[in-house]
């Protein structure tokens, strides 16, 4: 079973790497709220209950 997604070498992205990224994502979209990984783990979480 592999990762849901994987980089070009190790399989698994690191902590920073998914960090960067989200940054990245936030800036493109226009987001200028402070918002980290784990806010939007716990968004989709309370997203979830709603359902």
């Amino acid at each position: 079973m592999g990762y849901l997604f994987e980089d070009q070498f190790s399989g698994m992205y690191s902590a920073t790497s998914i960090q960067t990224l989200y940054r990245k994502a936030l800036k493109k979209s226009n987001i200028n709220k402070k918002a980290t990984v784990h806010t939007l783990r716990h968004s989709y979480a309370t997203h979830l209950l709603r359902i």
